[in-house]
C-alpha cells in the first residue's frame, strides 16, 4: 500500500514520543507506549485517516483531496480521489507542486523560507492538512483554509509560517492549508492548440483549490468544523488566489468570508496573451504548436526546466488565471461574491522584499525617481519628504513604490467592492517595522503572516520588542472574530469601521493599533493623478 508510513512501528514503538511524555522518555530512558487518543482517526468521504495528537491539537498531514495530475491527468481539472479500505496514516506533510528550488543564502528568501518542506515534490501534489482540537463533537468550529503565498509559481501549504497549530489552539478553530499546482502545471491554456479537452487548462490551478474547498465542505464536521462558515485567506501569492476565487463564479458558497493580504489582483491573463505563452513554453521544448499533444509525454523536470526559461522570456504576466470565457468569464467579477464580507489589507513597506539597496543616497533616489517617473519625479519624492521627514532614502524608495504598486491595488480593489454595496469590506495597514537586521527592512512583504497563525515560534524571539507579542495575540483576535461572525471587531483593537469611499477607514497596527481615515491621503490622490507610470504589472 503506496501510502503507508515506513515509520509506522518506529513510531508506535515509542522512538518518537509526543509533548512532555517524549521528553520524560529520553531523560528517563522508561518505555513508553502509544496511547490511542495520541494517534486519533478521523473518518472522511474517502476513508479513514490516522492522525497525531500534539498535546490536545489534532494534526492530519498529507490528506489527498484529489488523484494524482501525473500522466493523463495532467492539465485537466482534478480528478477524485479512490477510496480506500483500512486506516491510512497522515503522519507526514504531501508533495509540492512542481517548482524551482529556492536560493537560501539570500536574506530576503530566508525571511520567507519557501523550500523548508520535507514531503516531496512531484505531480501526485493535491494534498491539504488539517489542525483541529477535536473530532466530530458537533461544536461547529470556524475553518481557516490557507492559500500559500509564491506567486502562482511557488510555495506550498507545508511552509513553516503556515504551522496551523498556534491559531487552532489560540482559537478553537479548524485550519487547513493546501498545495495545488503551479505555474505551468496549473496554468497553461492548451484548449486551442490540442483541441476542447484542455479547454480548462489555463485555469486547473484555481479549480485545484476549488476541490479543495469542497473537500472542506464535504469533510468539516468529522473535523468538528462547520462547512457554513469557512473562511479563506492568504498574504501575497494567496491574497491574489483569494482575489482569483472571489472572482471565480463555480466557487460561490463554498466560502463566507476573505482576506487579502497584500494580494489584490488588477487583471488576468487575456485568451492571446495565454496562448502567446504556450507557444513559447512550446519552444522551449522543440514542440511545434502543431504538435502540441506532445507536451503530455515531458517528463515533469524537463517541463519544470523549460517552464523556468520561458518565465523569463514571458515577463510578470507569465503563468496565472485567465479570462478563458468559460471558468472565468471576466475579470473582476466583482458581484459573484457581493455577499462575502472581505478584509483587504498591505504591509507599509511592502518593496523592501525586492530593494536591497539599503545605502542609497538622496542623489541616488532622486536618480531612481526620474527614471520611473520622469516629469513627475520632484514631485513624488517632495510629497513622501514631506510625509515621511525622517526616514532614509532608501525607506522612501520603498514606500513610494509600495504606494505606486500593492497599495494602489489594495485601495482600488476596497474601492470597487464599497461601490457594489453588498456585504462590508475592511482595510488594514500592517505598520509594525521587523525587528530583524536593526528594523532595516521595515514593515516588509510578509510579516504578519506568521501573525495572522499566531505563530509564536516565528515571530516571538528574544530580540522582539514587547509590542510584537501583543500584536501577535491582535492579528489572530481580528482573522478570528472575522472568520466567526464576518466582522473583525474585537475587544482587543479599537473600533474598526468597514470602509466606504468617503471615509476610506483604515486599521494601523503598528506599536500602538489606531482606525484612520484615509492615512496618506495626499500621496494616495497623487498616485490616482500621476497613474501607473512605472508601476510593476500584476
Amino acid at each position: 500500500m503506496g501510502w503507508t508510513a515506513t515509520r509506522r512501528s518506529f513510531i508506535r514503538n515509542g522512538a518518537i514520543g509526543l509533548g512532555t511524555a517524549y521528553g520524560l522518555n529520553v531523560m528517563t530512558g522508561m518505555a513508553w507506549a502509544a496511547a490511542p487518543e495520541d494517534f486519533p482517526i478521523a473518518t472522511t468521504a474517502s476513508g479513514k485517516l490516522q492522525g497525531m495528537n500534539f498535546g490536545g491539537i489534532l494534526r492530519f498531514l498529507g490528506i489527498p483531496y484529489g488523484a494524482s495530475t501525473a500522466g493523463a491527468n495532467r492539465f485537466k481539472p482534478a480528478r477524485p480521489v479512490k477510496p480506500w479500505t483500512g486506516v491510512r496514516e497522515a503522519f507526514g506533510f504531501g508533495e509540492i507542486a512542481p517548482q524551482r528550488p529556492g536560493d537560501l543564502r539570500g536574506e530576503y528568501t530566508r525571511l520567507i523560507e519557501w523550500d523548508k518542506q520535507n514531503g516531496g515534490m512531484g505531480e501526485d501534489c493535491l494534498m491539504l492538512n488539517v489542525w483541529t482540537p477535536a473530532l466530530g463533537d458537533g461544536k461547529k468550529r470556524p475553518v481557516f483554509v490557507s492559500f500559500h503565498g509564491g506567486g502562482f509559481s511557488s510555495g506550498s501549504g507545508a511552509a513553516p509560517g503556515f504551522n496551523g497549530d498556534p491559531l487552532a489552539r489560540y482559537g478553537d478553530a479548524v485550519v487547513v492549508t493546501v498545495n495545488h499546482r503551479l505555474a505551468a502545471f496549473g496554468f497553461l491554456h492548451l484548449g486551442d492548440l490540442i483541441g476542447p479537452e484542455f479547454a480548462q487548462s489555463g485555469n486547473v490551478g484555481m479549480l485545484d483549490l476549488e476541490a479543495a474547498l469542497k473537500w472542506v465542505r464535504t469533510n468539516a464536521e468529522a473535523f468538528g468544523g462547520d462547512p457554513n462558515c469557512v473562511t479563506i485567506f492568504g498574504q501575497s501569492g494567496g491574497g491574489r488566489k483569494v482575489s482569483s476565487m472571489l472572482s471565480l463564479p463555480s466557487s460561490k458558497g463554498l466560502f463566507h468570508r476573505g482576506i487579502v493580504e497584500s494580494g489584490s489582483i488588477s487583471r488576468f491573463l487575456s485568451r492571446d496573451e495565454a496562448n502567446a505563452n504556450a507557444r513559447v513554453l512550446l519552444a522551449e521544448l522543440g514542440i511545434a504548436p502543431t504538435n502540441a499533444r506532445k507536451i503530455l509525454d515531458v517528463p515533469m523536470l524537463d517541463l519544470l526546466n523549460a517552464q523556468t526559461r520561458a518565465g523569463a522570456k514571458v515577463g510578470g504576466l507569465g503563468f496565472m488565471p485567465m479570462v478563458d470565457g468559460r471558468i472565468y468569464p471576466a475579470y473582476p467579477a466583482l458581484q459573484n461574491a457581493a455577499d462575502v464580507s472581505v478584509i483587504i489589507g498591505t504591509t507599509r513597506d511592502e518593496s523592501a522584499l525586492y530593494m536591497t539597496d539599503y545605502n542609497l543616497d538622496r542623489a541616488g533616489l532622486d536618480s531612481w525617481a526620474a527614471k520611473r517617473f520622469g516629469a513627475n519625479s520632484q514631485r513624488v519624492v517632495s510629497a513622501f519628504r514631506q510625509a515621511y521627514p525622517d526616514i532614509s532614502p532608501y525607506m522612501m524608495k520603498v514606500r513610494i513604490d509600495t504606494q505606486w504598486d500593492r497599495r494602489a491595488r489594495a485601495i482600488k480593489q476596497a474601492d470597487q467592492r464599497a461601490a457594489l454595496k453588498g456585504a462590508p469590506t475592511w482595510v488594514f495597514r500592517f505598520d509594525a517595522p521587523s525587528p530583524a537586521d536593526g528594523g532595516k527592512f521595515g514593515a516588509i512583504h510578509g510579516i504578519e503572516v506568521a501573525l495572522a497563525f499566531h505563530n509564536p515560534l516565528e515571530t516571538i524571539t528574544a530580540e522582539a520588542p514587547p509590542y510584537i507579542r501583543k500584536l501577535n495575540d491582535q492579528v489572530a483576535d481580528i482573522w478570528l472574530a472575522f472568520g466567526r461572525t464576518g466582522d473583525p471587531n474585537n475587544l482587543s483593537i479599537p473600533t474598526w469601521q468597514p470602509y466606504d469611499s468617503a471615509s476610506r477607514t483604515s486599521l494601523l497596527l503598528d506599536k500602538q493599533v489606531q482606525a484612520v481615515s484615509d492615512p496618506d491621503r495626499d500621496l494616495r490622490l497623487l498616485r490616482d493623478e500621476i497613474g501607473d507610470a512605472g508601476a510593476p504589472r500584476d
